[in-house]
């Protein structure tokens, strides 16, 4: 190629010589240039397929993103609705509990001789003084209107709804067991645990319990 650039440039213009230079010289240019501008095309087009699948790639991710918060939707509605059943059970649980057993059936509600014979086996009246202080801030923050009887309420349904807001694990443990060995439920006791919580809190805020009828 350098021989026909020198040949080019020692000849005379017109001749054979210098015409044969340049159409060598002008096809090798354009041999030259078209290959530059292939490979500029085929760099162009891996970019393309390149940013084309990276674009296929995010799309793939934002619709996986899509599912993940359409499931995660899918369970809070679950959750809720489980809630929800929880709910109902315990309401259920609450009336149909044979607390009369161990309570007075008319008002102001008071232990039997069977109530004050299990407070005294399981020493009830002392694992709540020994809680106390959780339990009467329970009673604070949930009662909003402190009269007697919404007092009395919410402490039998709490304690046969759910012991573990006024009783520690080990407590309930205990109860369990017994309930177990009298052949009735843990649920059965709410009244009676309920009762005695009752009139712990009547004495420390010096509620008298004929006030429950005065509601």
């Amino acid at each position: 190629m350098f021989e026909i650039v020198r040949d080019v440039l020692t000849s005379d213009i017109g001749s054979f010589s210098f015409v044969f230079g340049l159409v060598i010289l002008s096809a090798y240019a354009i041999h030259k240039v078209t290959k530059f501008i292939t490979l500029i095309q085929i760099g162009r087009s891996t970019s393309e397929q390149r940013a084309n699948a990276t674009d296929v790639r995010v799309d793939k991710i934002e619709h996986d993103i899509k599912d993940i918060k359409a499931d995660i939707a899918t369970i809070k509605t679950d959750i809720t609705v489980i809630k929800g059943v929880v709910t109902a059970i315990k309401e259920a649980l609450v009336s149909i509990a044979p607390s009369g057993t161990y309570i007075q059936s008319f008002s102001p509600l008071s232990l039997t001789n069977k109530g004050i014979s299990v407070n005294n086996e399981l020493h009830l009246a002392s694992r709540i003084a020994d809680n106390w202080e959780e339990i009467e801030r329970c009673i604070d923050s949930h009662v909003k209107d402190k009269n007697a009887y919404d007092i009395q309420q919410f402490c039998i349904k709490q304690a046969t709804a759910d012991l573990s807001m006024f009783l520690p694990d080990s407590d309930i443990s205990d109860i369990k067991a017994f309930a177990y060995k009298e052949g009735t439920s843990v649920e059965s006791f709410g009244g009676l645990i309920g009762v005695i919580i009752r009139d712990t809190y009547f004495k420390h805020h010096k509620i008298g319990t004929k006030e429950v009828d005065s509601k």
